[in-house]
């Protein structure tokens, strides 16, 4: 018998904001869906949109950028910092929410 997940269905996704006819960098969100609620953050890190890798199976910097690398572990480094927390949550038995998911 398969055991259901208290965790729900949840994703994660690192999106850059693309503005038409703008040359500059650009801010680059996570998003983190879960229980039909969305809760989307600033990474707080920038990059230019031809410097992104926007597949969905990617979601990283491209090898282009010298410092790619150094981004790209920064990223992951954060992703895996809310995906604890939502689990660290739910192991307590606490309904996630985007305010605590935030702290």
């Amino acid at each position: 018998m398969k055991r259901k997940s208290h965790s729900g269905s949840k994703w994660l996704l690192l999106v850059i904001r693309r503005e038409p006819n703008k040359n500059e960098e650009t801010l680059i969100y996570m998003l983190f869906n879960y229980h039909n609620k969305r809760l989307k953050l600033s990474t707080g890190r920038k990059i230019h949109p031809k410097q992104w890798n926007n597949d969905p199976k990617v979601q990283r910097a491209r090898k282009t950028l010298p410092y790619n690398t150094e981004l790209n572990a920064i990223l992951d480094k954060q992703a895996a910092l809310i995906k604890a927390c939502f689990y660290r949550l739910a192991v307590n038995n606490i309904l996630p929410n985007n305010e605590l998911l935030k702290k």
